[in-house]
């Protein structure tokens, strides 16, 4: 059967996952954009009734139209991976490194370091009544779309009405924003410190830990290691650009304890910095070298990070 390819991932089609798992599903063919002329709708196959565990085919990347029988029979053989299934999510089985990475002395799970809320689902933007200037009855806000990896969004302000209710102190102090959708981590630290509220299509992250500041925690989320930790772990969805990124698979992942990494800490917070006002691949590369330092990769697994996060980039 042939559907619309949301339920794979929405946090509102558990149920459906669950009572398709329990159906026999066996093989999954996510297709994407481009299968209906006409239609902007990513679509996927799905097959029930086959034993042997459940097969992912990621052919979101091929072109559509020129598909034929044969070759898209050839293609599935080709890309197919084993997916695991936790209850109502679905997930690619981690790397051997990414087993190994998880396993590390000296490092802590994200929950115990960090805090990720989403932006407000209240905050209404009409692009006609956003303003450059503050003026009587508004309030700032972050125009998230403006927003990149190591770049920090603009501010503008909108009438209060558009967002009646909201947690000033969820919007105020350091923070880091990450986008929302996707398959990497992009993020940049909020430039005021001040009050400026989040749209949900943002997650707003805080430091919980006085020893890891905005720019160090940035940096991690920033580097391409944990892009790729993310993406070869049990909720990551690699290639799925319109996924929204798992809270729950964001705490999963391991980060260095602070007490046990102050030099290189400190050296990746100056990076981040540098990086926010300017630029440079020297920079980027460097802040990537000591991420791989810390968590003790070898050239042939530092060459498998950088060959499945090629697309990660300074933008």
């Amino acid at each position: 059967m042939i559907v619309p390819n949301t339920w794979l991932t929405l946090p509102r089609y558990a149920d459906v996952r669950r009572l398709l798992l329990g159906s026999g599903l066996s093989s999954i063919v996510d297709l994407g954009f481009g299968v209906f002329r006409g239609l902007n709708v990513p679509s996927a196959i799905f097959i029930s009734g086959l034993a042997g565990g459940l097969l992912y085919a990621d052919l979101k990347g091929l072109r559509k139209q020129s598909l034929t029988e044969e070759s898209l029979d050839a293609a599935v053989r080709s890309s197919r991976r084993r997916l695991s299934a936790n209850g109502g999510d679905f997930g690619f089985r981690p790397t051997a490194l990414a087993k190994r990475l998880s396993a590390l002395r000296g490092f802590v799970r994200g929950d115990q370091l960090f805090k990720v809320s989403e932006g407000e689902h209240a905050l209404r933007v009409e692009r006609e009544e956003v303003s450059e200037e503050s003026g009587p009855g508004t309030f700032p806000f972050i125009l998230d779309w403006t927003a990149g990896r190591f770049a920090p969004p603009r501010l503008a302000f909108l009438p209060s009405a558009r967002c009646l209710k909201f947690s000033a102190a969820l919007h105020a102090g350091p923070r880091v924003i990450l986008r929302k959708t996707g398959d990497q981590l992009v993020s940049s630290v909020c430039p005021v410190r001040g009050l400026a509220v989040a749209h949900q299509n943002v997650y707003v992250v805080k430091s919980l830990d006085a020893r890891l500041c905005v720019h160090a925690l940035q940096a991690l989320l920033g580097s391409k290691l944990l892009t790729y930790l993310y993406r070869t772990g049990p909720l990551g969805q690699p290639g799925r650009m319109h996924a929204q990124l798992r809270i729950k698979g964001l705490y999963a992942l391991l980060f260095p304890r602070p007490e046990n990494f102050r030099a290189e800490l400190k050296e990746i917070e100056g990076i981040s910095e540098s990086l926010h006002e300017e630029k440079t691949v020297g920079a980027w590369a460097r802040l990537n070298r000591i991420v791989y330092e810390m968590y003790g990769l070898t050239r042939k697994e530092i060459a498998e990070v950088e060959a499945r996060t090629a697309d990660v980039i300074l933008r």
